[in-house]
């Protein structure tokens, strides 16, 4: 009769390992598809933190596929462009000066700016950009509350229609906290002016991976520019964003466009005296968001001299 009751035990212990077996896969199972899932995640901004690494209805409404991919406490506080016409050459001399919170998520060594070698006309032919004079300095608030302004390391390549400028030594890390980047350059071949008119187009910021709470283009030229011009001055702009769609353990991505904020001119009159009138578009924008503004002013139209 013990034998039985042996037997019976000796039968009943391997089924209970098993289940503990079981569970311990199942656990290990739950562990891995967790693992897989954050990897998903890391390689996502990991993706686009190196096709868009750079240091973009109401713009300030966020899209939430993007917002759904993008999860960091990094952002840009200000975002300050401005852009002069220089009459000489018909050449645009610009200053970007953007402020950046680093966390050491998405920015570490430095930024990436992109600038188009190529852009698009309103009447459909396509323009050859040039550059110089391109500068850097930064603004570091580490060790001293009023800042520190030094030059900062700067390397252009080319890519294709773009100018890459690596803002940064990737040897070297960047401090957290509050930064001031201050970025300068000419740029030829942005002005179109002809006896019709004459017609800014420009890309205003960088494509970053985060927010800009605040954005702001200024575009500045001699009030005598204006003299000629017959009627007003006509501004407009878009928000060129992105979509990003999971699929499966990919993510895609899909450009989208959405109106831009209205301009305003106002009159500013310099140190030397010299009237200007300054067009001026204000925002935020979402990660991977970039405004496109646009002033155009029309000429009175040339007179051939007949009665």
């Amino acid at each position: 009769m013990n034998s039985p009751r042996g037997s019976r035990k000796t039968q009943e212990k391997p089924e209970q390992y098993r289940t503990v077996a079981s569970l311990i896969i199942e656990r290990d199972q739950l562990k891995a598809r967790s693992m897989e899932v954050g990897v998903f995640v890391g390689v996502v901004l990991l993706c686009l933190c190196l096709a868009y690494p750079f240091i973009p209805a109401s713009s300030t409404e966020p899209t939430k596929s993007t917002s759904a991919f993008i999860q960091t406490k990094e952002r840009c506080l200000s975002y300050n462009v401005a852009a002069q016409l220089q009459e000489f050459d018909n050449s645009l001399f610009i200053t970007e000066t953007f402020e950046l919170d680093v966390k050491h998520e998405l920015v570490k060594s430095g930024i990436y700016r992109k600038l188009p070698t190529r852009i698009m006309l309103p009447s459909g032919n396509e323009m050859t950009l040039s550059y110089s004079r391109i500068g850097v300095t930064r603004t570091s608030f580490h060790e001293h509350p009023d800042g520190i302004v030094e030059s900062f390391p700067l390397e252009q390549t080319s890519e294709k229609n773009l100018l890459k400028l690596q803002i940064g030594d990737p040897e070297k890390k960047l401090e957290k906290g509050r930064q001031v980047f201050e970025l300068a350059y000419q740029v030829t071949g942005a002005v179109v002016n002809t006896p019709e008119g004459l017609t800014v187009r420009w890309p205003v910021n960088g494509e970053l991976p985060f927010a800009i709470d605040t954005l702001q283009f200024a575009l500045s030229m001699p009030s005598h520019v204006l003299a000629k011009a017959h009627g007003a001055p006509q501004l407009s702009s878009f928000v060129q964003y992105r979509e990003f769609e999971k699929q499966g353990k990919q993510a895609r991505t899909r450009m989208q466009f959405k109106k831009g904020p209205k301009g305003v001119v106002r009159t500013v009159e310099k140190e030397e005296g010299e009237v200007f009138r300054e067009f001026i578009y204000r925002t935020g924008l979402d990660p991977f968001s970039v405004l496109k503004a646009e002033v155009s002013i029309p000429f009175d139209p040339p007179h051939d001299g007949s009665a």
